[in-house]
């Protein structure tokens, strides 16, 4: 059976405004860690878990939650991604990876919240998420750009650093280069129970994409008649079909 959640504000079951978003209280239950089969309750406050968090991040957290996506509340796992690509995919993908689990892996079988943040604004969720003690998946783009041009977008072989915020805040640097990205470990896209993820070569020393676009079609050369061209090219071509 799936754990289940409980949240109980001050005034009703529906959160009217921010006072009422922080006054939470969340019943998260979890095995104990030590019987089989035996749950535990932990009753946790928002206010405290959110007491590090900017006003005008509450904000937005409360219009976001409120208006769209109140379900991370109940969720087992939540995906955070950055739009409509990757919403309409992910789900086929999700299909993909089943079929190689077990009943009990399946991510089909769990409640599993699917959240479209885009990459400017996934890393406003970091506290929630760790007071929701949820584990999530984070899918967002390298975003580079060229410091020399204005800070403007362009190709990974061409960029200077990210403009992406999650990723800054990830790793604390505002200076990451791409080739540093890409060059990272899975440990080092790891904290706890969040995964970051983003675009890196298929291969080592192959052409990288910068968004999930073009970064599809560097995947899927045959499908997109890229076979042909020279490995060279394929970077330039793709971000331009992109």
């Amino acid at each position: 059976p799936w754990p289940v959640q409980f949240i109980v504000t001050t005034h009703s079951s529906h959160v009217a405004n921010r006072a009422d978003f922080e006054a939470m209280r969340y019943f998260l239950t979890k095995p104990d860690g030590q019987s089989r089969g035996v749950r535990l309750t932990d009753i946790k406050d928002l206010r405290k878990g959110l007491g590090g968090t900017s006003k005008a991040d509450k904000e937005f957290l409360h219009k976001y939650m409120t208006l769209t996506r109140c379900d991370l509340l109940f969720a087992d796992k939540a995906v955070l991604i950055e739009g409509p690509t990757e919403r309409l995919l992910l789900p086929r993908m999700i299909e993909k990876v089943d079929a190689a689990k077990s009943d009990g892996q399946r991510l089909s079988s769990q409640y599993v919240s699917v959240v479209e943040v885009g990459g400017a604004y996934a890393h406003l969720f970091f506290d929630l998420l760790k007071f929701l003690e949820l584990r999530t998946l984070v899918v967002t783009d390298l975003d580079t750009v060229n410091k020399s041009n204005d800070g403007k977008s362009c190709r990974v072989s061409e960029g200077t650093n990210t403009s992406n915020r999650c990723i800054i805040e990830w790793f604390g640097d505002p200076i990451v280069t791409p080739s540093a990205l890409v060059a990272k470990s899975a440990d080092d896209k790891t904290n706890t129970i969040r995964r970051l993820a983003y675009q890196v070569p298929e291969t080592p020393g192959a052409p990288c994409g910068r968004s999930f676009e073009d970064a599809f079609i560097l995947a899927n050369i045959d499908l997109f008649g890229l076979g042909e061209v020279p490995e060279a090219d394929r970077e330039a071509k793709a971000w331009s079909e992109a």
